[in-house]
């Protein structure tokens, strides 16, 4: 890569940028072209702008690593694609066969794109027949042309229908007791994740890993069409969710706010990992940030519990503003005891809530608080309590604020006073 290589790639960026087109960049060399010395060096901080400006107006950059992507190549132009697809056996590193130390195996897993893949730093590893499909489908997906104008809230998901071995109906009649219904989102026999998406998506594509070397085989993020629509998805799968796993869902929310994309997650987690290596390798930071960029983020998101949901380890996928629960229960540790926040029901005194059908089929007619029980002898929700749940179950009109707190109109009490003990010896 020399200088004329570098203002052609800045230029195929400023038409992509231009045109509201995704860019797939294609690699099969080395890194800069030496005989140019530093003016070709510099081109990598040229085509770091030109990705940086890609960023910014939500332009989607699709790389492929052919054999070889080494050097200044892979470090700029490969690495920094939001995602990235290679081939088995192919040479990726950043150092080249020259730079490498004496006696260092070249065919090491961790120079070839099989290595990459293992530690999360490639998306896809596809054989060379099928990487046109592969990348079609990511630009498909991505386009800024079939993304439509703005993000609108991802429609929930439809009950999973039960598979040949009757597995996905281990939570009971929706009217049951709370422990049958704890016992439900505990059962190995409920509907995992894979089946939620199956139902959902129509077509899909995962990515893997968080850049830093992890990867977590429990937690599935990518996106998916729906209904013409494309959207992101973070679901866990029932076990418990890594570091690496925390810092990939970050890392999906931070594509999906650049494309403007709505985001589904499905909880399933007994708790976050707490094993030593969990600790060493940050769990609790993993878990912060990921707690930050749920806040802070500018598109919707709407979130299902679909099995278990224990403490900060599902919390932390749980939105904010839009939480349903379709099985389990948001217990605190190992306690279940938490009210639901939403279900797909219908109450008569908010007729704004969900759709009962599609959850629970048959009870339709039946009635449902907004807090999601179910209640053969009311016709509607008892009195807001001062001490509410998550948040009230019916849906605020777009462009409202929906109401956060159900306290009685008046002025707001007093701070408590608290009496100070004297100092010793006054």
């Amino acid at each position: 890569m020399g200088t004329v290589e570098g203002a052609r790639i800045a230029r195929a960026f400023s038409v992509a940028v231009a045109e509201r087109l995704p860019i797939v960049c294609v690699s099969a060399w080395g890194g800069s072209r030496m005989q140019e010395g530093n003016s070709a060096l510099l081109q990598m901080q040229v085509v770091a702008a030109a990705i940086a400006g890609a960023r910014r107006a939500g332009i989607p950059h699709v790389a492929v690593a052919g054999d070889p992507t080494t050097g200044g190549v892979w470090s700029s132009l490969i690495a920094g694609a939001d995602v990235l697809i290679s081939v088995p056996g192919a040479r990726v590193s950043f150092s080249g066969s020259r730079t490498r130390p004496a006696g260092a195996d070249p065919r090491s897993p961790e120079y070839l794109a099989d290595g990459k893949w293992d530690r999360g730093f490639v998306d896809v590893l596809s054989g060379v027949p099928g990487l046109r499909a592969e990348v079609a489908a990511v630009v498909r997906l991505l386009s800024p042309r079939s993304r439509g104008d703005g993000p609108r809230r991802a429609p929930l998901p439809a009950w999973p229908a039960r598979d040949g071995a009757g597995e996905g109906d281990a939570d009971g009649p929706p009217g049951a007791d709370a422990w049958t219904h704890v016992s439900g989102a505990r059962s190995p026999r409920r509907a995992r994740a894979d089946r939620w998406l199956a139902g959902y998506f129509g077509q899909r594509f995962e990515i893997r890993g968080d850049r830093c070397g992890g990867v977590d085989p429990g937690l599935c993020c990518g996106f998916g069409s729906h209904q013409g629509a494309t959207i992101a998805y973070v679901a866990q799968t029932g076990l418990r969710t890594t570091p690496a796993g925390f810092r990939t869902a970050t890392r999906l929310l931070g594509l999906a706010a650049r494309f403007r994309l709505p985001v589904l997650t499905l909880i399933d987690t007994p708790a976050a990992a707490a094993a030593p290596a969990d600790e060493a390798a940050g769990v609790g930071t993993a878990i912060a940030e990921l707690f930050v960029a749920m806040a802070a983020s500018q598109v919707p998101v709407t979130s299902v519990v679909i099995g278990e949901g224990v403490s900060g380890g599902a919390l932390a996928l749980a939105s904010p503003g839009d939480l349903w629960i379709a099985t389990g229960r948001l217990p605190r540790g190992d306690r279940a005891g938490a009210g639901r926040v939403h279900t797909q029901g219908r109450c008569p005194r908010h007729p704004a809530g969900g759709n009962l059908a599609a959850a629970y089929p048959g009870r339709a007619d039946e009635p449902w608080d907004c807090a999601g029980y179910h209640r053969p002898g009311r016709d509607h929700c008892p009195p807001a309590s001062p001490i509410r749940r998550l948040t009230r179950g019916s849906r605020a009109p777009r462009g409202r604020l929906r109401e956060r707190s159900v306290l009685p109109p008046g002025p707001a009490p007093s701070p408590p006073r608290i009496a100070r003990r004297p100092a010793r010896g006054r």
